[in-house]
């Protein structure tokens, strides 16, 4: 054999171009080990399988814990959400967000309200307390220890507000 062939399998690949062969014809002449070994078919729908698995997915319908409706999973991701301990499926995320907001919201969570209003921060004396430091947003996120993101659009609803009711005036 050439040196310069790196591989039994290279030199297969260059016998088979010279020679107009299969390249796995004469790999299993010189009991050669196959390029694209075949991979198993599988059981169910008898197609070839991929290294992941069936290359067909099997859908298992689902019914959407929040709306009702019917979905197709697939049975890999049904049985990875099942085997951690996840037992609700949702049809998208705005059914997950209904969800989430009946289960772990303000209606359940009212200490995060503060008072009557759905708000969690108090507007009125986050909009003070900038009036009466002038501190921006990145001052008043640390010295209130909201983050700043919340702070900056209650700054900016607030100034809103305020040109709403002076315009009315």
């Amino acid at each position: 054999m050439n040196n310069n062939v790196k591989s039994p399998c290279g030199a297969a690949d260059l016998l088979a171009a010279v020679f107009g062969e299969d390249p796995d014809i004469i790999r299993a002449k010189y009991n050669l080990p196959l390029k694209y070994p075949k991979l198993p078919t599988c059981p169910i729908c008898g197609k070839n399988m991929t290294k992941a698995g069936c290359r067909h997915r099997h859908l298992i319908p689902v019914a959407c814990d929040e709306c009702g409706k019917i979905t197709e999973w697939s049975e890999r991701k049904v049985i990875n959400k099942l085997t951690h301990g996840q037992k609700i499926f949702f049809c998208n995320n705005t059914c997950f967000g209904r969800w989430a907001g009946k289960h772990y919201g303000f209606a359940v969570h009212p200490e995060n309200t503060n008072g009557s209003s759905r708000r969690k921060h108090d507007y009125k004396a986050i909009w003070e307390k900038h009036l009466e430091t002038g501190f921006g947003p990145s001052r008043l996120s640390r010295m209130l220890g909201i983050d700043i993101g919340v702070i900056s659009y209650i700054l900016i609803k607030m100034r809103k507000e305020t040109v709403n009711i002076v315009k009315a005036k």
